[in-house]
């Protein structure tokens, strides 16, 4: 489905071998690029990012400090709106991925822990 500014995103590769979760924030053709194509301007949940939305001087959105990036399409999957509340991203696509497959089952995962954990858990596992 199509991506818009303020969906929920995992970016495949931030650094080499790590993704991280972030809100699209602008969507469009940038300066800093020769070509005409779409770049998404996305706000990292974790400063893995380049910049804070600033880059040469303009001002394409605001992000923290080092949670900026920009990406192309292909760099992107679009979340689901389970995933959206997920503010996390401190684990990898692979960790992510067995985290889904963990053992315990869903009616265990609601448990009265308040915790980041429990509410990844509980999301992975829908």
């Amino acid at each position: 489905s199509e991506v818009r500014v303020g969906d929920r995103v995992f970016v495949k590769e931030v650094t080499p071998d790590k993704g991280c979760k972030g809100t699209v924030r602008f969507l469009g053709s940038v300066d800093f690029v020769d070509d005409m194509s779409e770049w998404l301007g996305i706000e990292l949940d974790q400063q893995m990012g380049r910049h804070d939305g600033t880059v040469q001087g303009v001002r394409y959105f605001a992000a923290g400090k080092d949670r900026g990036v920009f990406v192309t399409l292909n760099k992107v999957v679009k979340l689901d709106s389970d995933e959206n509340y997920n503010e996390s991203c401190d684990v990898s696509l692979c960790e992510s991925s067995l985290s889904a497959m963990s053992p315990a089952p869903p009616s265990q995962s609601r448990s009265y822990s308040a915790t980041p954990t429990t509410r990844v858990r509980r999301s992975l596992s829908l």
